[in-house]
Parts: C-alpha cells; structure tokens; sequence
C-alpha cells in the first residue's frame, strides 16, 4: 500500500485509521488463525485442506489490511505525530 493513500490526513485522523485498521487487522488475524486450525483437523480426518474450498482462507485480505497499517505507520512517523514510537 503506498503511503500516498494517507499523506494527507493529520495525525489524529492518522491515529482514528490506524485504530480502525488495526481492528481490521486482528479481526482476520483470528479468522486466518481458525481457518489454520479447521485445515489442520480436517487435514487429519479427512486428508483435504477446507477453508480454501470454503473461503475461510483470509491470508490475501490480511496483507493487504496488514500492508494498509504499515502504511498508516510510515505517515505518522513522516509526520512526527504524538505518541508514535521509533520505526522498528
């Protein structure tokens, strides 16, 4: 995700996406968990990998969000917001 998409907001509409993105985030971080842990007892029962056949498969959706947030982050350290710590 290009930093452009964010370079115009200010720190706290920065500070309001980056919360809103972050609970994108952890929202499909815990179906992509789930649908890993379906795959692994359906692999083991029946030998066949379900939750891309039944589109539980968020991994696509979560770089991207993911992507999205690293974005925002890049911005608010470009911007010197308030309460952002160093870039890792």
């Amino acid at each position: 995700m290009p930093d452009t998409a964010y370079a115009s907001l200010t720190c706290p509409q920065l500070e309001e996406a980056e919360l809103k993105q972050g609970d994108e985030v952890s929202g499909l971080y815990n179906s992509q968990r789930r649908a890993h842990k379906t795959d692994t007892w359906t692999v083991l029962a029946v030998g066949v990998p379900l939750s891309g056949m039944l589109d539980e498969d968020k991994q696509e959706h979560l770089a991207r969000a993911k992507g999205k947030l690293d974005a925002i982050h890049r911005v608010q350290h470009a911007k010197v917001c308030p309460g952002i710590s160093a870039p890792e």
